[in-house]
């Protein structure tokens, strides 16, 4: 059972800590003069980075740029 333990444990720690980073994402603004402007949003998934990028856009329009 420890030996089994012993090898689960350090999985789990490192699946625990990668998912708890937080990523960089792209974040296209353009403005009402039709100007664009890019952010970068740091945010723990896409989800979040969309609220993020979002809330960016006060006078005009903000979307998450898609990486190909």
């Amino acid at each position: 059972m420890k030996k089994a333990l012993s090898l689960i444990f350090p999985l789990v720690l490192t699946a625990f800590l990668f998912s708890s980073c937080k990523k960089n994402y792209d974040c296209e603004c353009t403005n009402i003069n039709n100007e664009k402007e890019m952010y970068v949003v740091n945010a723990t998934n896409k989800n979040q980075a969309k609220k993020n990028c979002d809330e960016k856009s006060l006078l005009g329009h903000c979307e998450l740029v898609e990486e190909e």
